[in-house]
């Protein structure tokens, strides 16, 4: 039998539950499940879920100390509570688009209780269990048994235990049934929404189940699922602290909807979990606290004077609101002050008493937040240091070996120009750390263009992805920048020209507000993002364009320049290379990069590797 988590000697079972477990593990086959310390819903107390193929058992262990009691109540409540919390059971299961349409998998719920300080019990009920059949015969008692197809397992999962499940969004049923032969017939209405569920595999899942209080940095590669993780260690720790308030914070737009959209899925909007970008966190508080502002509907205009605002109202007692957790995400995109006014969040500074948990990458730091080889982290010696309470995550879910090595020949060129003009801050060791790649695919296609004809090879590329049987949802086209008005540059609008003649649908995941601007978990069609923006995402397919005006701004562009670098010079290569790395490996699947022969551009220089895709 599997068992999630694997590890489970730190989890906090009861003796006669460790019993229970090693009683039925090795007799039980591995096509079989059992989620261990689970709370299911606030309405219904559940420790353990086996999960057969044949049907589901939910089971708590009751503690009383009468044996006539327990004889008594059998008979007339527990039968009572039994059969209410299977009909919670399956009405949670049946407010799910899946399970409403697959009904059948609601008759194969049952609900069993183990008196947990009543050894009485024990022989006569594990000597009937002698091999497989006769427990599952024990467990799943009188219900309707059905073979359960391990997709419904995963959704099933997914529901009671979100933490151990990755979804992955997918567009409306009547957008997937289509074929996409035609492109100028793809025009589709917002309908319901469904996403493919994935499960973790044992390693994430015993991380998350690592659940000490105190502080902990997970420092970590793109595409090793930090933003995964630290959203399963706050499902984890909000599940089993009930009472207790937590905040989620990121300081990405549409990363943080991707997290309330997750949130939204788990049923912990409801139960005890906040989830903010920075900007909004700050503007919330103040509003709970009735304290006057200057907001124009821009996060970023005022936001200093907010910021400010919200850190003397916080410092006077005026904003009461205070986290048992507080989780953020990209950490290395937060400057001191956020970082700080989010530890000060914490209802209780003794780290016996809170969980503090934030991520980074200092490779995606797309805002030079990191000064000299110092990092956001380590900016304050009043605050966690995070010298022993430091995971690494080393392997790479998300892109391919094939895109893996790309990054990796391109961050090694980048490091050559740094050693050759001598940049001393990409010696850090944990600067661009990559992982271990555990899939393999195609190799990145380099496509030779120019600034006349870029938008048309996006469209062409689209076209080419799409023919080979990615979905327009899956596909990405991110931009390194959407225009650069002094040579008449851009990109943005013309490949949004392109995209509307040629009838492919798209949808904006900019930061701007606008009439086309539309939330991460109702995008249609092609995804358009600025890589800024992309931070924390991930697409099947990514085309990576809009390079050209790379390094302009700040004359970082050319060798001559990084010869006579000053530190503004040197800080905007850093950003420029940050942005690209972000940008490549945001692909799971497929990686596109379109050039425009930008007069001999370092950037264009380090992304075109020889033996890739042309």
């Amino acid at each position: 039998m599997i068992l999630l988590p694997s590890k489970y000697d730190n989890l906090n079972l009861e003796r006669q539950e460790k019993i229970f477990i090693n009683k039925l593990k090795n007799k039980i086959s591995d096509e079989n499940i059992m989620l261990l310390n689970i709370k299911t819903m606030m309405e219904v107390q559940s420790n353990n879920i086996i999960i057969f193929k044949e049907g589901v058992t939910f089971i708590e262990n009751i503690a009383l100390d009468n044996l006539e009691l327990i004889e008594q109540l059998f008979d007339s409540i527990y039968i009572n509570l039994h059969n209410k919390k299977v009909e919670k059971i399956k009405a949670k299961l049946l407010n799910n688009r899946y399970f409403y349409n697959n009904k059948i998998f609601t008759e194969c719920v049952s609900y069993k209780y183990f008196f947990k300080k009543y050894s009485i019990f024990e022989d006569d009920l594990y000597n009937n269990f002698i091999d497989e059949n006769s427990i599952k015969n024990i467990l799943l008692g009188d219900i309707n048994k059905f073979d359960i197809e391990k997709e419904c397992i995963d959704s099933f999962i997914s529901i009671f235990a979100p933490e151990y499940t990755v979804p992955i969004y997918k567009e409306p049923l009547e957008t997937n049934n289509k074929k996409h032969e035609n492109l100028e017939n793809n025009k589709i209405e917002k309908t319901d929404l469904m996403v493919e569920v994935f499960r973790l595999d044992d390693e994430q899942i015993n991380i998350i189940n690592d659940i000490d209080c105190g502080n902990k940095l997970m420092l970590a590669c793109a595409g090793s699922g930090k933003s995964v993780l630290l959203i399963s260690k706050c499902f984890k720790i909000a599940s089993l602290y009930e009472e207790k308030r937590f905040l989620l914070t990121c300081y990405n737009k549409n990363l943080n909807e991707m997290y309330n959209w997750r949130i939204g899925l788990g049923g912990f909007r409801e139960r005890n979990v906040d989830c903010f970008t920075f900007h909004k966190l700050c503007r919330v508080l103040l509003d709970e606290a009735n304290v006057e502002y200057n907001f124009v509907g821009d996060d970023d205009s005022d936001f200093e004077n907010i910021f400010n605002l919200a850190r003397q109202k916080l410092d006077d007692g005026t904003i009461t609101r205070k986290y048992c957790g507080i989780f953020i995400d990209e950490v290395q995109v937060f400057n001191p002050e956020w970082y700080k006014f989010c530890y000060d969040l914490l209802e209780d500074k003794n780290e016996k008493n809170h969980f503090f948990v934030i991520c980074g990458d200092k490779s995606q730091d797309v805002a030079n937040n990191i000064e000299k080889g110092k990092t956001v982290w380590q900016s304050d010696k009043s605050l966690p240091s995070f010298d022993e309470d430091m995971i690494r995550l080393e392997k790479n879910y998300r892109n391919t070996n094939e895109i893996n090595q790309y990054v990796d020949e391109l961050t090694e060129k980048a490091k050559n120009y740094a050693r050759k003009y001598k940049f001393e801050f990409l010696k850090d060791k944990d600067y661009i750390l990559r992982g271990n790649a555990i899939k393999h695919g195609n190799k990145p296609k380099i496509i030779k263009s120019d600034r006349g004809k870029e938008s048309e090879d996006v469209i062409k590329e689209i076209k080419r992805l799409n023919d080979n049987g990615i979905e327009l949802h899956d596909i990405a086209v991110l931009f390194v920048q959407k225009k650069y008005e002094p040579s008449n540059y851009y990109i943005y609008s013309w490949v949004k020209k392109k995209l509307d003649e040629n009838y492919i649908d798209y949808s904006e995941l900019s930061p701007d507000k606008g009439d086309n601007r539309i939330s991460y978990g109702y995008r249609q069609g092609v995804t358009l993002c600025t890589v800024n923006s992309a931070l924390g995402l991930d697409f099947k397919a990514v085309i990576l364009c809009g390079i050209y005006p790379l390094g302009l701004y700040n004359k970082s562009d050319k060798e001559r320049d990084l010869k006579n670098a000053n530190s503004e010079t040197i800080k905007d290569y850093i950003k420029n290379i940050n942005m690209l790395y972000t940008g490549c490996t945001r692909a799971r699947d497929e990686l596109s990069i379109i050039l425009t022969k930008s007069n001999n551009s370092v950037y264009e220089k380090i992304l075109n590797i020889e033996n890739v895709g042309m």
